[in-house]
């Protein structure tokens, strides 16, 4: 995680003034060949084991980029309809396999071809959450089509977590991802990383 956030902060600390668009697109992929490389000279013949996934968010003045690679996903609070917040699911990465249980990592060796970019303006955006896999069937919903949407209950409560009581945030979100009902669901990583856009006085 520090290797990317360093290797993502650092081009798109280079270029604040971009304009949403192909460039932004050209700085995350640029950005994930940066965070390629240099894992990849950190942990030499040793890379294959490393099974990791890789999901990112910049957030600039005017616009959001994020990258997938494999099957994280992003999740953004934005706007309120009758009073309630909304949630978006960001577009995923297209699936490798008919399988769930398989996935493409950072250091395979099509990970290009798999990686998924997206570009959007970031009015209104006030909180984003980023999250491996594990934790898709409690954030997640999914129609009988097979689209997915986010769950707004456990999206909400999340969020709130960081709304309501910053000082006790980590205490209640562990909390939350060490319940019994959440480890029924799903036996597998919950890595979740939330932040959400505050006032300033």
């Amino acid at each position: 995680m520090k290797l990317a956030a360093e290797h993502f902060a650092r081009r798109a600390g280079a270029a604040m003034e971009v304009q949403p668009g192909e460039a932004v697109h050209e700085l995350l992929r640029d950005a994930l060949q940066d965070v390629s490389d240099d894992f990849l000279d950190r942990t030499g013949s040793d890379a294959p084991d490393f099974a990791t996934t890789l999901t990112v968010v910049v957030l600039a003045p005017g616009w959001l980029g994020y990258l997938t690679v494999g099957d994280g996903f992003v999740v953004v609070r934005a706007g309120t309809e009758d009073g309630e917040r909304q949630f978006h699911l960001l577009p995923q990465a297209a699936a490798v396999s008919e399988y769930s249980n398989e996935t493409v990592f950072l250091t395979s060796p099509d990970a290009a071809h798999w990686t998924h970019t997206e570009c959007l303006s970031d009015d209104g955006i006030d909180g984003v959450l980023l999250s491996t896999d594990g934790l898709a069937q409690a954030m997640l919903n999914r129609s009988a089509s097979g689209a997915q949407s986010p769950n707004t209950s456990f999206a909400d409560a999340v969020f709130r977590s960081l709304d309501t009581a910053p000082d006790d945030a980590d205490g209640k979100l562990a909390a939350l991802l060490r319940s019994d009902r959440l480890t029924a669901l799903n036996a597998d990583d919950k890595t979740l990383l939330r932040a959400v856009r505050t006032s300033r006085g």
